[in-house]
């Protein structure tokens, strides 16, 4: 994803905020990338780092979504574990056809209690824009952690995180990445 500036990569012009993806095993090829000012940029690598940067062309299968060119929509997970309040919006990346890992962003606005919950799945945030409050209880106790702009986060599957000492005092946007389907199971 986009941090700041623009990127040329392959070919393909990405903007602050575009979403740029490539297979595993394909090569970026560095003949034509370039960026007309700095360009601050987030990449995961699932499987390990990749090996090689080429000048060819082959192998290419970058994907580019220009974040303008999505919408807005509510967020399903909630909605499906029995919550139709809890108002969170997703501008879905990616999502594998077979694993289905998750690639999105979430908006939380500010004042939306979001119930404490847990994943059978490890997820991992990165914050794009605003703040967040995010509690999670572990072995320890209860532990609460203050986010912003550029924090990172990452999970493990079966902990049990938000609850009422969560939230945004600003707003929130986050990318969220998952190694499979995310479903929501609410605790009590």
């Amino acid at each position: 994803i986009i941090l700041r500036g623009q990127l040329r990569l392959n070919g393909i012009k990405a903007d602050k905020g575009d979403f740029l993806s490539l297979e595993h095993g394909d090569e970026i090829y560095s003949a034509s990338n370039s960026s007309a000012e700095q360009a601050h940029f987030l990449i995961f690598f699932d499987g390990g780092q990749p090996t090689s940067i080429s000048a060819s062309k082959t192998g290419n299968s970058l994907t580019h979504i220009a974040n303008k060119s999505l919408t807005w929509v509510a967020g399903t997970a909630m909605e499906e574990a029995g919550r139709e309040d809890v108002p969170l919006k997703i501008k879905h990346f990616k999502q594998h056809p077979i694993t289905g890992a998750r690639t999105y962003l979430i908006a939380v606005e500010p004042g939306v209690n979001i119930p404490w919950e847990m994943h059978d799945v490890a997820e991992e945030g990165y914050i794009v824009k605003g703040d967040f409050t995010l509690a999670e209880r572990l072995p320890q106790g209860t532990q609460i952690k203050h986010y912003s702009v550029g924090g990172y986060f990452y999970r493990p599957p079966g902990i049990v995180h938000s609850g009422p000492e969560s939230g945004t005092k600003s707003g929130a946007i986050m990318l969220i990445r998952t190694p499979g389907p995310l479903k929501v199971i609410l605790i009590d």
